[in-house]
């Protein structure tokens, strides 16, 4: 991490970024070079003087070797250098071509020759084809090849992350969770603070990156795990990508990728007949970097451009059109109702695309939405860097991407209710080196990141009061309409307001001293972080209407019930059909199959709710954090092969505050309240957890030259992980009767659900005026014992070099897990019969020991506590070649398996909250097997004639193939402990796959694969009985693997000297390979093990499909 050394660092942080947030961590972005310098017997030389310069740029630093011979230029610029090495009695060494990598220190060792002539020695083309002889880490860099010539899916480095050995499909680096990844561009954090993972390229609404960091912005990156002191804040891992930036000469490009449905094949999964779905892709830009001043002042820039737009596969929905209303009208006139609520009316016309529309038949399926998904994004990268002295650089640098994505937010969403999330992502950075002796150097970072994401219905415009419904929402930030569902009619209101903006402040400093054998790195860090949370589901209210509304009320005179109990043997005929005893002597809508809607819409169109609920209060808060580290590193060359590395570093994460009220269950604390509630920062609970103040973390590990060839690497780290907000303030539901999902949702501070029972709204009545709090409701918590997660990570592996070209290295890599962030039910029922909400509540321990005086009311205690634990094992390997015979390539296998007894802390839970070892088994990310590479090969001219066609032919491979994920198969709740249908199968032995990927077809023309055996329920898998949790541990059974190969073809054609224009395809899922979605694991439901789905559209592994580019590159 860095290090802050002054006092005025604090103060102009603190005033630079203000409204600061959250973080990463302070590891360094750059590279370095370093070595030793030594006579022809090998005996060291010192106070050799050593001149560096940067071939690109001319900055030149010079520096001397210590008595022990070695030196080291530390916190460079990615980019190609010279070393020049000279010492009396001895002739100059110039060792060129030293590429430096991200996060790696490149070796370069100099043997000098007595006499006066001068020795030049190129050292590679691209070092990362080199064995490192100083690190112990494991780092994995993506070189400036493989980033710009592999064929991507939607151009996003993040796809590039699994040629890293140890990192997986599921996004796990080395068992880690993927919120435990750090990520930097540049030394900049690139995190989102609230989900833990990067900002740049998250998804949005959809898989597709919301804004993108453009692939030709990027050098290179690395992926380190296992590191040094200074790596930090997340326990997973460090992934950091290096820009590109201005040199002496002009550089850049100008490009156009885009693909169509023309060239691709259809989904696997189409009907019968169906025609390939329209798929249309474009991403289009420009870069360019340069000297403003020669030597001195050099900028790089770089704009990029994504639109898309993606046919839906499935789209038939059901309004309620005309036809519909028209027999709902007749079903109240024959129960004596004979003129309709004018409010449902007016919101039927308005809220539905199809309410009461002509020409939708009275049947499922009679709308077809035909609006496509659809984004773009508009992403821009500048830098500037100035040279000051050859002591001393500055660099200022900004990526602002913006966007805007709109997808279905289910299947029953038409166009108006399709999800929207407008996304800007901005990092802003000013770093300065300096070298102010030839023995010490410092960084120092100062940066701020913004993450805004924010989700709404794509029309939200609608002014309820102004509709004549009050719900009592008059700010336009909280237009939109409510949540109704009408029977298995689309929903309306699907998406209430939900989103967050976050900030992070950092300043970071790091400092390098040499002494002689000794390179020690010191530095610290401070990071502020907010977040604006914006989750407010429920404010806008819901609304059931199913039908049953008629039979749960007192109805007028004259008018009868219409809603209907009525068993499927008691079935009339047809709409029209004589009333008689075997259907009950009724003749209603009810009894029509597929015509049940009717009900639902009479309810409607009466004005009849069967329920509504509304969240009363304000939910939005403002959330802040501060965190501190510092670390000390020393990398000591023991002897001439034998380097030692190690550490020791310091964090401290703080607790969550906010000016707004956050409270905490603490049942019998001073000033808690009826529901055992207590504000967070009053004398009771000054604090939501005690953050800890002894998080020191030791890191060592060796790094062993035993040949020339051959390096022998290990180490050791313990790595403690500040947690993400999202646990804190938007958290799922785990169990019966949540109702509060974050701590700012409880019943506390004017905020309360409430609930309506069966009744009917009137025009411009204030609709929640005879609603009650509800009769039992959930709380959230954070355990008082809260620890700080952390991981121990081991490493222990060789490096050998097969050629110049080409490195392969073999190891084991391990990590264990302790105080893992989890989610649990602190007031979780005792085990019995009835599994309602209501059932629950007394076999709860608050009810059971009146704990609060509202004991009665309290259902489930969700509650953050870190219970968690992990291991992981692996054996990794690794086969990396560059410009062997005009070919550069990667191979990297892992075999690796992950356990845990929680894979995350969002949105899932125990099976037992009292019984947490039950849990113990595969993690939700665990896969066995990985494989990836890449190759790209530069054919040779093949005559010497008609060279524009004969040279500058280039064809990419890249792989990606991995074992299946596991998945659970569960039975609901079968022991009556309320933790939301948790419970598993009983697994009884023999085959449950079928291992088929045949695609059979349904009599309506639709697809699947019967990958798992039918749901025999007395055979391999059954249904346990009543009270047993089953006999599988959790994540047990195994879906289908992922294998897909992308390639690409491309001509370079040289326009004028250094200007060449490239023509490429890229083919994605060369051998057009089915990649099935997971199968259906309900054992209850007849398509239970079948499969129905793959990717589609730009994801990868969707089927056959080209994209075709054009690139201006000089």
């Amino acid at each position: 991490m860095s290090m802050f050394t002054k006092r005025s660092h604090l103060a102009l942080f603190a005033s630079a970024v203000l409204v600061g947030s959250v973080t990463a961590g302070a590891q360094t972005y750059r590279g370095g070079i370093g070595g030793t310098v030594v006579d022809a017997s090998g005996a060291a030389i010192p106070q050799a003087k050593i001149v560096l310069k940067n071939t690109e740029t001319g900055e030149t630093r010079t520096t001397n070797s210590t008595q022990a011979g070695t030196y080291v230029f530390q916190d460079l610029q990615l980019g190609t250098y010279a070393v020049t090495i000279s010492a009396p009695g001895f002739g100059d060494l110039t060792l060129n071509k030293i590429d430096v990598n991200p996060g790696a220190v490149t070796p370069a060792n100099g043997k000098m020759s007595v006499g006066t002539s001068e020795v030049v020695v190129d050292v590679a083309a691209d070092t990362t084809s080199e064995i490192q002889t100083l690190s112990s880490a494991n780092n994995a860099v993506i070189g400036s090849k493989a980033v710009s010539e592999i064929p991507l899916n939607g151009r996003s480095f993040t796809s590039l992350l699994t040629l890293a050995p140890g990192y997986n499909a599921n996004g796990s680096l080395n068992g880690a969770r993927s919120n435990q990844i750090n990520y930097q561009i540049d030394g900049t954090d690139n995190n989102d603070i609230w989900q833990g993972g990067t900002a740049a390229n998250q998804g949005g609404v959809g898989p597709i990156a919301g804004v993108t960091l453009p692939i030709e912005a990027i050098d290179q990156f690395s992926i380190q795990s296992s590191g040094n002191a200074e790596v930090g804040h997340s326990a997973g891992g460090l992934v950091s990508l290096g820009l590109k930036t201005g040199t002496n000469s002009f550089h850049g490009s100008a490009y156009f990728y885009g693909r169509s449905e023309f060239f691709a094949a259809n989904d696997f999964f189409a009907k019968t007949g169906a025609r390939k779905t329209k798929t249309r892709n474009q991403q289009f830009g420009g870069s360019i970097g340069g000297p403003v001043f020669k030597d001195k002042l050099f900028f790089f820039t770089n704009y990029e451009r994504q639109a898309y737009g993606i046919q839906l596969s499935s789209n038939s929905l059901t309004e309620p059109g005309a036809a519909y209303v028209t027999q709902a009208t007749q079903l109240l006139a024959r129960h004596g109702v004979n003129s309709v609520n004018p409010l449902s009316v007016n919101l039927l016309q308005n809220l539905w695309a199809g309410g009461n529309a002509a020409g939708l038949a009275a049947n499922t399926n009679n709308y077809v939405e035909t609006h496509q998904r659809h984004g773009y994004s508009d992403n821009f990268v500048g830098n500037l860097n100035y040279i000051l002295s050859p002591k001393q650089t500055i660099r200022l640098q900004a990526f602002v991407g913006t966007g805007r994505q709109a997808e279905p937010a289910n299947s029953t969403s038409t166009y108006w209710y399709y999800q929207v999330a407008p996304d800007i992502t901005q990092s802003f950075s000013l770093s300065d080196n300096w070298a102010p002796t030839d023995r010490l150097s410092n960084q120092v970072i100062i940066a701020t990141g913004i993450f805004n994401q924010t989700f709404n219905d794509l029309r939200h415009d609608f002014n309820m009061p102004g509709l004549g419904l009050n719900t009592g929402v008059t700010s336009p930030a909280l237009f939109g309409a409510p949540s109704i569902t009408m029977g298995s009619f689309d929903t309306v209101g699907v998406t209430q307001p939900l989103g967050r903006k976050d900030y992070t402040g950092h300043i970071t400093d790091a400092a390098t001293w040499v002494k002689g054998a000794h390179q020690i790195r010191f530095g610290g860090e401070f990071r502020r972080s907010y977040i604006d949370l914006q989750y407010q589901s429920g404010v806008r209210g819901n609304f059931t209407f199913n039908g049953y509304a008629s039979q749960n009320t007192t109805l007028g005179a004259g008018v009868t019930g219409w809603s209907s109990s009525k068993t499927t043997a008691q079935v009339c005929g047809t709409p029209n059909a004589t009333a008689t005893a075997s259907c009950g002597g009724v003749n209603d809508y009810s009894y029509i199959g597929s015509h049940n809607e009717v009900l639902a819409l009479a309810d409607f169109l009466n004005g009849s709710y069967f329920s509504g609920s509304f969240v009363q209060g304000n939910l939005r808060r403002d959330l802040y954090r501060t965190d501190l580290s510092f670390f000390l590193q020393d990398q000591f060359k023991a002897t001439s092969k034998l380097v030692l590395n190690y550490g020791v570093r310091y964090d401290y994460f703080g607790a969550l505050s906010s000016t707004g009220p956050l409270s905490i269950w603490r049942p019998g604390a001073s000033g808690a309240d009826a529901n055992g509630l207590i504000r967070v920062g009053t004398p009771g609970s000054p604090s939501t957890y005690s953050p800890s103040k002894i998080n020191f973390s030791p890191r060592v590990g060796i790094a062993y030259t035993a040949t020339d060839k051959l390096v022998i690497r290990g180490g050791y780290g313990l790595y403690f992980d500040a947690p993400p907000f999202n646990g804190f303030g938007n958290n799922g539901s785990i169990a019966t009767g949540s109702t509060a999902t974050g701590l700012q949702a409880n019943p506390f501070g004017g905020v309360q659900n409430v609930s309506l029972g069966v009744g009917t709204w009137q025009t411009n009545q204030y609709v929640w005026a005879s609603a009650a709090g509800a009769s039992n409701y959930g709380l959230f918590s954070i355990n008082p014992n809260l620890k700080t997660a952390y991981s121990q990570t081991f490493n222990l592996g060789t490096e050998y070099q097969l050629s110049r070209n080409t490195v392969v290295t073999l190891g084991y890599a391990g990590s264990t897990g302790t105080h893992l962030y989890g989610l649990r039910d602190a007031n979780q029922a005792a085990p019995g019969v009835g599994t309602s909400a209501t059932a629950l509540i007394p076999r709860r321990p608050c009810y059971i020991n009146k704990c609060v005086a509202n004991y009665a009311s309290i259902g489930p205690v969700q509650e953050v506590a870190s219970w968690g634990a992990s291991n992981f094992n692996s054996l990794q390997a690794t086969i990396k070649s560059n410009n062997w015979h005009h070919l550069t390539s990667q191979l990297s296998w892992t075999y690796g398996h992950s356990l845990d007894n929680g894979s995350g802390f969002r949105s899932t839970g125990p099976i037992d909250s009292n019984n947490l070892g039950l849990d113990y088994g595969n993690a939700t990310f665990d896969i066995r097997h990985t494989l990836n590479g890449y190759l790209v090969w530069e054919a040779p001219q093949f005559t010497k004639h008609l060279a524009p066609l004969t040279a500058g032919w280039q064809t990419t491979l890249n792989a990606q193939l991995h074992t299946s994920a596991p998945i659970n198969i569960t039975v609901g709740d079968n022991t009556g402990l309320g933790m939301n249908n948790k419970d598993r199968v009983n697994y009884n032995g023999g085959v449950y796959k079928t291992g088929s990927r045949n695609i059979q077809t349904n009599p309506d023309g639709s697809k699947f694969i019967q990958y798992w055996a039918t749901a025999a329920a007395n055979s391999v898998i059954s249904v346990p009985t009543y009270g047993s949790h089953g006999n599988v541990g959790r994540d047990f059974f195994r879906g289908p693997g992922f294998y897909v190969v992308d390639a690409a073809l491309a001509k370079n054609t040289t326009i004028y000297e250094n200007v060449k224009f490239q023509f490429r395809a890229d083919l994605f899922n060369l051998f057009n390979i089915l990649n099935p979605n997971t199968p259906t694991t309900s054992v209850s439901s007849n398509t239970f093990g079948q499969i129905s789905g793959a990717p589609t559209g730009i994801s990868s592994g969707a089927p056959f499909n080209v994209q075709f580019a054009g690139k201006i590159i000089f």
